[in-house]
């Protein structure tokens, strides 16, 4: 009876001993994901995927990767600009690849082909993600 009991105690000392380690090494490959996004080498490694877009709370940013957003215009084809940065032709897809900080505004700009038709924009709070379709109207 005595020895179950040690043999109990050490079994119980070597899995505390295991969860303990496997405590850390999560910890170490958290960490090592949170630097991942850090400047290596003088290029970037982020882990926003393709299409898609990755919001970090500690800097309160919108990271986007290539992101899609359905465009519609009428009644002319119009350039879509992010912050004053082209993003593609509407009406269409329009592929966004940036940051943006939560504490700005993002200014999503329709500017009409034709010179007759006036500029219609939209202002986005920073802090939310940005949409994956928009409608414009543009008018004389």
């Amino acid at each position: 009876m005595k020895r179950t009991a040690v043999l109990c105690g050490v079994a119980f000392l070597v899995s505390v001993h295991i969860c303990f380690c496997d405590v850390i090494s999560m910890a170490d490959i958290a960490e090592s994901l949170k630097t991942a996004t850090e400047d290596i080498g003088g290029f970037e490694l982020s882990p926003v995927q393709p299409g898609q877009y990755w919001y970090d709370p500690e800097t309160k940013t919108f990271s986007y990767n290539d992101y899609r957003i359905d465009v519609a215009c009428d009644p002319v084809p119009a350039r879509i600009l992010i912050n004053d940065q082209l993003i593609g032709s509407a009406p269409g897809p329009c592929f966004f690849t940036g940051r943006i900080d939560g504490d700005d505004f993002v200014i999503i700009k329709a500017v009409p082909i034709d010179p007759g038709f006036k500029d219609d924009k939209k202002v986005i709070k920073g802090s939310a993600p940005l949409p994956d379709a928009l409608s414009f109207v543009v008018k004389r």
